[in-house]
């Protein structure tokens, strides 16, 4: 290997491309025995991938060579919460808080821990992938981000003294980004260039100002940093079916592929059936939790097919019908009520589901 890797490692690191870390990395172990930054890219590497036991191995040897980095403090106690070692993360967090009182990811730390003391509630915490919102967004200055403040200066002068040639000045957007997995993608976009053609807004359902493409874009982002999937798809529903521009559109159609199928315990935002009702086409593959009924039970070779009376579990007072799919066994019985954790498929006004999990509530025999 040549000796610029560790710098290669560096700029990988800042693209969140963790998995080439650890392919460049993990066969050097014995040349960069010494070296602080090469322990700690592979164990917070490992972290971002899922390896746990690997991460607090080389995190535990960077905090070896670097006693209280607050940094690989706060990626190890992301680890240790992971691994249902509570008292250990605590005991990481108050080590960075000794230093650093206002350290927000510390503090956020102690919160969660409050906020979640059930172990099953801390656990469904740390399944849905919100154990990343523990740790800080690294931002290192390099050469690039240097020239990019200097730009930025030279246009706002620009602004200033020549202010006619505001309208010349393009300007570019790009939503600040903390998730893993979307944090390499370019999702800067030119403002002025967020709204389609004439012709596109004479089609679209809903026509937005260049103002609520770009706060509606912003909001795609926000929502996918707090790891809110449900509410990040139901915005790009949104600018999808706008007067957006086909790049804008383009945008956020890569972004919806990096939802995540939820759980019970992990769905971050459930939709009432009247919310979805009212425009369903907002909801196209956004998940929701209804009970209800179990109504018109078709079990077929591959699929089972039933209307599912939503909000009438008690029988008293039914919301609407639904027509649900699942494409693996289950036995049901229509004669108790169920709960489907499904996929929203619209077509037209119909609102259908494709289940992804269901929960019959069955009385336990005495």
């Amino acid at each position: 290997m040549g000796g610029n890797d560790l710098k290669k490692a560096h700029k990988l690191y800042r693209q969140g491309k963790y998995t080439q870390i650890l392919q460049l990395l993990e066969s050097q172990i014995f040349r960069y025995r010494q070296s602080f930054q090469f322990y700690y890219m592979l164990g917070m590497s490992c972290l971002y991938t899922g390896d746990f036991s690997g991460a607090e191995s080389y995190l535990h040897r960077a905090l070896s060579l670097k006693p209280g980095h607050i940094n690989a403090l706060l990626g190890i106690a992301a680890v240790h919460l992971k691994q249902q070692k509570t008292s250990e993360a605590l005991k990481d967090w108050f080590e960075v808080i000794d230093q650093e009182p206002k350290n927000r990811y510390a503090n956020r730390g102690l919160a969660v821990v409050r906020q979640h003391a059930d172990p099953d509630d801390l656990i469904a915490f740390t399944d849905s992938n919100k154990l990343y919102k523990l740790l800080p967004k690294e931002k290192q200055i390099s050469k690039i981000t240097v020239f990019s403040v200097v730009l930025v200066l030279i246009l706002a002068a620009a602004l200033f003294f020549y202010p006619r040639y505001s309208s010349y000045i393009q300007d570019i957007f790009a939503p600040e980004v903390e998730r893993p997995e979307i944090a390499a993608l370019d999702l800067s976009i030119n403002r002025y260039k967020a709204e389609g053609s004439s012709a596109a807004a004479d089609s679209a359902e809903l026509n937005l100002s260049q103002e609520e493409l770009k706060a509606s874009y912003e909001e795609v982002v926000r929502y996918f940093n707090r790891y809110e999937d449900n509410l990040a798809q139901r915005e790009i529903n949104r600018l999808l079916l706008s007067n957006a521009s086909t790049e804008l559109k383009n945008k956020v159609s890569t972004l919806a592929t990096y939802t995540r199928t939820p759980s019970f315990d992990s769905l971050e935002h459930n939709f009432t059936y009247k919310e979805v009702q009212k425009h369903p086409a907002f909801y196209q593959d956004c998940y929701v939790i209804w009970k209800g009924r179990v109504s018109n039970l078709v079990i077929g070779e591959s699929s089972i097919n039933f209307d599912l009376l939503v909000g009438y579990e008690t029988e008293q007072v039914l919301e609407g019908i639904v027509p649900v799919q699942l494409n693996f066994g289950a036995h049901i019985d229509p004669a108790f009520p169920i709960e489907v954790l499904g996929r929203i498929e619209p077509e037209g006004n119909q609102i259908y589901l494709e289940a992804k999990s269901i929960h019959q509530f069955i009385p336990e025999e005495e």
